[in-house]
């Protein structure tokens, strides 16, 4: 090969990495292989449109990362994540994301102790199940990978419906905020005006003691929270208001 052509290779490689250096990742993947795998994963999540970034991010990056998708959650990883264990990069960026209050979502496929759901004891499993139950209650969402792209094209549009939320909550005074809580506080019914439906939103409207669920039109539900609807028996209807 003619040593033009080599430099010319090289320069369009070295070109290629400043450009995403220079990117700031609104997403990062997490994996404990770095090599083909995650370089896989990371093209096939940047041809949904978004940067990301793997394992190499620093902390003092973490500012622009909106996601922090989890793979290989190993059943060490995960008692260590849930105990705030932090002696590896890959645990350290993920309890960093968590403290920072980052949309951190663990992939189910990626779990271990799902793999043995039918043949560990049950004690066993259920204890190891604690831990992942416990980062579920920290804001940790768990998604079938089929779901992540869901989750990365409605981030903006949830964002963007939340801040709308957050401003009609902020024209109401004290007694009228009051007086609004109250009234939601005796009705079944809860209203989501989200276009992403998750598991960690179908749970929090169990606990608000809902038994219907009303959604925006052509809402997105996650097979998960699909599966959790099922278990409470909840009724989802379609606001077509």
């Amino acid at each position: 090969m003619e040593l033009s052509i080599v430099i010319e290779q090289v320069t369009r490689e070295v070109i290629r990495y400043m450009d995403q250096i220079e990117q700031k990742a609104e997403i990062i993947l997490l994996t404990q292989d770095q090599g083909i795998r995650s370089q896989k994963l990371l093209e096939k999540y940047t041809k949904l449109g978004v940067n990301c970034g793997l394992i190499t991010q620093k902390k003092d990056e973490l500012d622009t990362v909106k996601t922090i998708i989890l793979f290989d959650i190993t059943n060490d990883i995960l008692y260590k994540l849930a105990n705030g264990c932090s002696e590896t990069p890959y645990l350290k960026l993920a309890s960093d994301a968590i403290l920072q209050g980052k949309q951190v979502v663990l992939v189910k496929e990626e779990v271990e102790i799902f793999k043995y759901e039918k043949s560990a004891p049950t004690r066993y499993f259920n204890k190891v199940l604690e831990h992942l139950e416990f980062l579920k209650k920290c804001g940790v969402e768990i998604a079938y990978e089929k779901d992540i792209p869901l989750y990365i094209e409605a981030q903006k549009l949830k964002e963007q419906i939340e801040e709308e939320g957050q401003e009609q909550e902020l024209r109401l005074d004290p007694k009228q905020k009051e007086k609004a809580e109250r009234s939601c506080a005796e009705h079944t019914i809860l209203k989501l005006n989200k276009k992403l439906i998750t598991e960690r939103e179908v749970q929090e409207a169990v606990r608000k003691g809902a038994k219907v669920i009303e959604v925006m039109p052509r809402a997105i539900i996650t097979q998960l929270a699909k599966d959790a609807i099922q278990v409470y028996n909840l009724l989802i209807l379609e606001d077509n208001r």
